[in-house]
């Protein structure tokens, strides 16, 4: 794996996935997102439009996990927390409030 995705799986992915994993994202937001880790990715790779290669390829070649993957496996993460908590916890008593 090259400096460059090192990089970015440790400092530039965190930042771009602040606050995704856990509130409601737009649709506007994810495309958003996805497009400038297309971006990224061809800077990255110093790859233009016109090389025509597909960003699949590329983030293959860099080891790297599409953005909107890392989104809903944080949000799987979190579900799974929140599926963890005990009954009596205030978190398991708001999932279960009827509201008419």
């Amino acid at each position: 794996m090259c400096t460059k995705a090192r990089i970015y799986k440790t400092l530039v992915l965190p930042i771009l996935l602040y606050g995704s994993e856990t509130w409601a994202m737009k649709v506007d937001d994810a495309y958003c997102l996805e497009r400038t880790e297309r971006m990224m990715i061809r800077w990255m790779c110093g790859v233009t439009l016109k090389d025509k290669k597909s960003s699949d390829d590329l983030r293959k070649r860099l080891g790297i996990v599409s953005v909107s993957d890392r989104v809903c496996q944080g949000r799987l993460r979190w579900f799974g927390h929140v599926e963890r908590k005990d009954a009596d916890d205030w978190l398991s008593a708001c999932r279960k409030i009827d509201v008419s």
